[in-house]
């Protein structure tokens, strides 16, 4: 990346917002971030949220229409884990734990 794309992308990132739980729409955000990058994606999230059922990702459940590893961070001490696994278990990717959020 150039120099300004870095500012541009680190600026992007500085301006997210956590918002409530109920908000969360893991899904969503996976999807777009399959379209934007047709491969494999980073999901960083404490796994709470309304909107994903982590068995909707099961191969074996015939439910299962993403094609993308996702590699999961679960943050937080409030993490839900098994659903961060679960996601990553089910189209091929990783988990791995961050306790404190500060590092990312």
């Amino acid at each position: 990346m150039t120099d300004d794309a870095k500012a541009a992308a680190k600026l992007a990132v500085e301006a997210l917002e956590a918002c409530t739980p109920a908000s969360t729409n893991v899904r969503a955000g996976l999807d777009e971030a399959a379209k934007v990058l047709g491969g494999s994606v980073i999901l960083v999230s404490d796994g709470h949220n309304c909107c994903v059922v982590p068995e909707f990702f099961l191969r074996d459940s015939g439910l299962c229409s993403w094609r993308a590893p996702v590699h999961t961070f679960g943050l937080g001490s409030d993490l839900d884990a098994a659903a961060m696994y679960h996601i990553s278990e089910a189209v091929g990717g990783t988990f791995s734990f961050i306790e404190d959020h500060a590092v990312v």
